[in-house]
């Protein structure tokens, strides 16, 4: 092929990839006008429509991520807003504007884990690190008493508990609570009476925002007159964010002077509205344990929780599954037993009466076995105070 030759089609491909360049850049500009002036006219309808359109025709940038994430939460989709402000974060690492809306985003999805892990990426104007407050010694308290009585005194009496549980932040990644509880279980014999003392710690790390890890150990004390055995329930879990989706698993193993269990499971949360106004979580565990005369068994848990009022949330939850010696509400919770709990309902009202202060009661009917079946009635209250407040930043 002579000179003249190669030289003409290096030109035409030339002239091809100025054309398309031209193109590429013509599309990008309109988008970016167009996102532009909705996004300044308050159309976030329009600017996530236009914004999703352009970034299926590869058409993607930084203001482009912003307008569309800031539109989201506008629209009250905090958790669609957390995808698109984390690619923003792709496209400038070092932009204190998408660390800033990403955090935002994660406060109003109600991840404040997350939110508390960006905490060293922000800057105040000057330049200096962390500024937002630092935690309390004590983030959070929560206290709570409550009663469950029988339909048939026969079987069972009261079933009296009383806990009180700490939440410490000791840095960006890791948190820790404990907790107390002690237990009063009256029997149809009253002699036959039981107490119980127990102690709850765990340990919460997140890896990167959106994946946490938590081993747990739970160390209890039973009393019946004179005889008194330990409990020791250790449990591990691990959770991960994303989009509409929170999907975990977890592992846990209870041993007594006489009996030992094991379960494993998994749980999976969905958003369906893009946020935590509405919320359906499943969770699905095999059970085992080495005395029960059903060593195996399955246990389905599924709940809704949603937003009523501005400072009334409601959930309400099924448990489903013939267990003794079981593990519940990552082993802070723990059916010791010897009688066979086979179904439990419950309605959780929590009343958010401050910005740190709220109020939760629990209404829940508990189907039990021993020789024959019983029902357990019973109402909690509980008040929870919060004393670190992560501030919005804009």
């Amino acid at each position: 092929m002579g000179r003249t030759n190669k030289s003409l089609i290096l030109f035409i491909l030339i002239l091809v990839f100025n054309e398309k360049y031209s193109q590429a850049q013509t599309n990008r500009d309109y988008y970016d006008i167009v996102t532009y002036k909705h996004y300044t006219l308050a159309n976030w309808d329009s600017v996530i429509r236009l914004s999703n359109e352009a970034i299926k025709e590869k058409f993607d940038f930084y203001y482009l991520r912003q307008r569309i994430g800031w539109s989201y939460i506008f629209k009250y989709k905090h958790k669609m807003a957390v995808n698109h402000f984390k690619k923003a974060m792709e496209f400038e690492p070092y932009s204190q504007d998408a660390v800033k809306s990403l955090y935002t985003a994660y406060l109003y999805a109600n991840q404040t884990g997350s939110a508390r892990f960006l905490i060293p990426k922000m800057q105040s104007a000057n330049g200096n690190e962390n500024p937002l407050p630092e935690p309390n010694t004590v983030d959070a308290m929560y206290a709570e008493i409550g009663n469950k009585k029988p339909n048939d005194r026969r079987l069972r009496g009261d079933f009296l508990s009383a806990t009180i549980s700490l939440s410490h932040t000791i840095n960006h990644r890791f948190f820790i609570t404990h907790q107390y509880t002690y237990i009063n279980q009256e029997a149809a014999n009253k002699q036959q009476n039981l107490t119980q003392n127990q102690y709850y710690l765990s340990a919460a790390y997140y890896i990167n925002p959106d994946w946490y890890i938590m081993p747990a150990v739970h160390v209890l004390n039973a009393k019946v007159q004179r005889y008194q055995s330990t409990s020791l329930a250790l449990y591990g879990e691990t959770g991960f964010n994303y989009q509409l989706l929170k999907t975990g698993a977890f592992i846990g193993y209870l041993k007594s002077e006489d009996d030992y269990q094991r379960q494993i499971g998994a749980y999976f949360v969905f958003y369906p509205l893009g946020n935590a106004y509405l919320y359906i979580k499943n969770t699905f565990t095999l059970h085992y344990d080495s005395q029960s005369i059903n060593k195996r068994q399955k246990v389905w848990n599924p709940l809704i929780g949603f937003k009523v009022f501005s400072k009334y949330w409601i959930e309400a939850e099924y448990t489903g599954g013939k267990r003794t010696n079981y593990m519940d509400k990552s082993a802070s919770i723990i059916y010791n037993s010897y009688e066979e709990l086979r179904n439990r309902f419950a309605v959780i009202n929590y009343f958010l009466l401050t910005r740190n202060f709220s109020i939760i009661v629990t209404l829940s009917d508990e189907e039990k076995y021993t020789t024959q079946t019983y029902h357990h009635k019973g109402i909690t209250g509980g008040l929870r105070w919060t004393f670190t407040n992560l501030p919005l930043v804009y």
